[in-house]
């Protein structure tokens, strides 16, 4: 599995800390756009991209994961789109939002 680019990491990290996320929630957060981004790399969709997130949660369904932890990796993934205009969204990690991931 690829390791989140350095910038990216730095810049989620920082958001998580300014949001106050609790030391088990930023680690899940930070797992799972891991895996998205190792996804995204594995599948040649470009992060951020409608498809792409489509694609990751079919993906989490075929692993037969819950609805609930489907919710906890969408937010995660979508949580990095507040890091956009700092070094992360320089870095190419803008992850759009958009309404019925999980539908």
């Amino acid at each position: 599995m690829l390791a989140i680019p350095d910038t990216i990491e730095q810049a989620y990290t920082m958001l998580l800390r300014q949001r106050k996320m609790t030391d088990p929630t930023a680690r899940n957060y930070k797992k799972w756009l891991r895996f998205y981004l190792d996804f995204c790399h594995k599948y040649h969709y470009p992060p951020g991209d409608k498809q792409s997130q489509h694609a990751f949660n079919d993906k989490l369904i075929e692993k037969q994961q819950s609805r609930e932890v489907r919710s906890e990796a969408w937010q995660a993934v979508n949580f990095c789109s507040c890091a956009a205009g700092t070094q992360a969204g320089e870095a190419g990690c803008h992850i759009a939002s958009r309404s019925g991931f999980l539908d």
